[in-house]
């Protein structure tokens, strides 16, 4: 394969760069080793927003290389060269859900797909998708987004978790699984924010059926998780059994501005209820804590919680009344704790990027 000096003009070739979409991606792979590398950054992210303002089911696509977030997105245009090519400065060409009229052309994308370059795929970025306004079942129903999610990439999940019971009742996707191809049970990686005076997402038991892979749950952190949290409830029912034996990692980043900073409140909720999800079989690790209590604060934050996931609890036995019930101690053996740098070394530097690093 041939080289290119890059000491020479090398501003001239990054504006080249900025205004290559994703096909043209696709062809400078075969121009020089350097372009190839370059391309790839690029190709092994793959970016679907809904932008703000736009109709549901309006969705836009681009590749984008993550290690480098100033760089312009790539996008994607029809896989026909003489259709709608469009200046780069205006990124608005949407790819529509799909109606009778276009299904075809979904699937010539999904086929677009498939023969180039997507085998190296690594990460599918959800992004402005709010299920609770964007139905799953249309989403889920689109042959491009079936095929990339059905063979390329850690999908993550930026934003809102889908709410399913606008479906017909609370548990008609688990009764129907291949009913809907999107969340929860297909999203490797949910991206989350925290603030305490903010409604939190959170994922609880049911979102976790019919998944068996590791889920990951990040939280950017505006406010102290090991503080003050909002009224979350119960993210487990004790009442029924779990059919969700996946492990669960829950992340947590610090992002609190520095004036922000308070002496900590040792309040046990966010952390506590994801840990109760090991009552229903769940393996859960909680990573991060370290970044908001020093050792000494966080070996008693821990104990705190670990209280209020065995605590005595009531709950309904078979002849409809109630029982009082005080988990066994042994199901803390699947509630652990990690710093960031432990969880690093744990799975290694190029996983920790893609499923830790935003």
């Amino acid at each position: 394969m041939s080289t290119i000096d890059h000491s020479y003009y090398p501003h001239i070739i990054d504006l080249i760069w900025d205004h290559l979409d994703y096909e043209d991606q696709v062809v400078a792979r075969a121009v020089c080793s350097e372009w190839t590398a370059r391309a790839d950054a690029r190709l092994l992210h793959l970016v679907i927003s809904c932008p703000q303002g736009k109709p549901p089911h309006v969705y836009d696509v681009s590749t984008r290389d993550l290690s480098r977030p100033n760089v312009p997105p790539a996008w994607l245009t029809e896989t026909s060269r003489t259709l709608h090519r469009r200046p780069r400065r205006h990124p608005t060409h949407p790819v529509n859900e799909p109606g009778a009229h276009d299904l075809q052309r979904q699937r010539k994308l999904a086929a677009h797909f498939k023969a180039n370059a997507l085998d190296a795929v690594e990460v599918i970025d959800f992004v402005g998708f709010d299920l609770r306004s964007h139905a799953p079942l249309a989403l889920g129903r689109n042959p491009f987004i079936r095929s990339i999610l059905k063979e390329y990439g850690v999908v993550r999940w930026f934003g809102s978790p889908p709410d399913l019971t606008d479906l017909g009742g609370p548990y008609d996707y688990y009764n129907d699984p291949e009913e809907v191809e999107l969340p929860p049970a297909l999203v490797d990686v949910y991206m989350f924010s925290f603030q305490s005076n903010a409604p939190v997402s959170v994922l609880k038991w049911k979102d976790l059926v019919n998944r068996k892979r590791l889920q990951i749950i990040d939280y950017v952190c505006y406010s102290d998780p090991t503080g003050a949290s909002p009224s979350l409830g119960p993210l487990i029912d004790v009442d029924s059994p779990s059919r969700s034996l996946c492990p669960v990692n829950i992340i947590f980043h610090n992002r609190i501005p520095p004036s922000y900073q308070s002496l900590p409140a040792l309040d046990p909720g966010i952390v506590a209820a994801y840990g109760e999800l090991v009552l229903g079989g769940n393996v859960v690790a909680i990573v991060g804590l370290e970044e908001f209590l020093n050792p000494k604060e966080l070996r008693k934050f821990i104990k705190i919680v670990d209280r209020e996931v065995i605590r005595g609890r009531w709950i309904d036995d078979d002849d409809g009344g109630q029982t009082w019930w005080v988990p066994n101690q042994s199901c803390l053996e699947d509630l652990c704790y990690w710093t960031h740098e432990e969880y690093r070394q744990h799975v290694g530097e190029e996983t920790y990027r893609i499923r830790t690093v935003r």
